[in-house]
């Protein structure tokens, strides 16, 4: 949501992770989850910043969004196919939110392309962009992860297509 405000409204937004764990309605909280039990968050009660909820990376923190004024709302969202054309015409509107394997591949990458086929998914990031020319001309996506900036390329990893 903070990438589609940005992208929108030209407003940089720092959105509370917290709120997604403490308060979601499918009570997933930090042991995973899925995408869908944020939006339906942000859709029906609305994202509040992280000045109000900073992120504890607990699920017994409370939910106290209610105490606090809300900063974005969501109309709705699609299903994207796992489809490489889809997805690059996806990125057109903005990010594209996906599940991975945080394999121990993928949480040593440190740059390059990363082409590990798995069929495993446990861990949620947000596609940014694609660049055909990666990987060997096999094209790749530019993918944020949320581990911060020690992660890989500065937070960023470059998946080759269908990996």
């Amino acid at each position: 949501m903070e990438a589609f405000i940005k992208i929108y409204y030209g407003v940089e937004m720092d959105l509370s992770e917290q709120q997604s764990v403490s308060c979601n309605p499918y009570g997933a909280g930090c042991d995973g989850g899925w995408a869908s039990a944020s939006y339906f968050l942000f859709q029906h009660e609305g994202a509040v910043t992280e000045g109000c909820m900073p992120y504890e990376g607990s699920d017994s923190t409370p939910c106290t969004e209610d105490d606090y004024k809300k900063y974005g709302y969501i109309t709705g969202y699609n299903h994207i196919s796992n489809n490489v054309e889809q997805i690059k015409a996806a990125l057109q509107y903005g990010p594209v939110c996906t599940g991975i394997d945080a394999s121990d591949a993928f949480e040593t990458y440190s740059g390059g392309c990363f082409d590990e086929i798995s069929f495993s998914t446990n861990h949620l990031v947000l596609i940014v962009g694609y660049d055909d020319r990666s990987c060997n001309e096999e094209g790749a996506w530019i993918i944020k992860n949320s581990w911060g900036p020690d992660f890989g390329e500065s937070g960023y990893i470059t998946v080759r297509y269908n990996a």
